[in-house]
């Protein structure tokens, strides 16, 4: 499904990694440290994206701020990197999750 990018200023719309393919980008897991919820995404400066997130200037992250980076991993290329994020968003569990960030399943028992 292609959602129309009509409203979406410009700066939404860039992808969040370097577009040249010799740039490192970075593959990150968010927690709330309010509800235990998981963000998972990717960005050339991890710390500034964070930044970004718990600023509000993220909608889809907006409702659970506080947010911390609970998993970093470095990839040598933009498209590396999304490749990652494609497969750790398409596992869909939470117990991936958990083993990623180094937590118990069953100790984190958070929606």
């Amino acid at each position: 499904m292609v959602l129309p990018l009509s409203g979406i200023s410009p700066a939404a719309r860039e992808p969040t990694c370097a577009h040249q393919t010799d740039m490192p980008c970075y593959v990150y897991v968010l927690r709330s440290k309010r509800t235990g919820r998981f963000y998972i995404g990717s960005a050339e400066d991890p710390q500034e994206r964070l930044s970004e997130h718990n600023g509000g200037r993220v909608r889809c992250t907006r409702g659970w701020r506080p947010w911390e980076i609970a998993y970093c991993q470095e990839h040598p290329t933009r498209s590396e990197a999304m490749r990652r994020e494609r497969e750790l968003k398409a596992a869909k569990s939470r117990k991936v999750l958990l083993g990623l960030v180094g937590e118990d399943a069953e100790r984190l028992d958070v929606r």
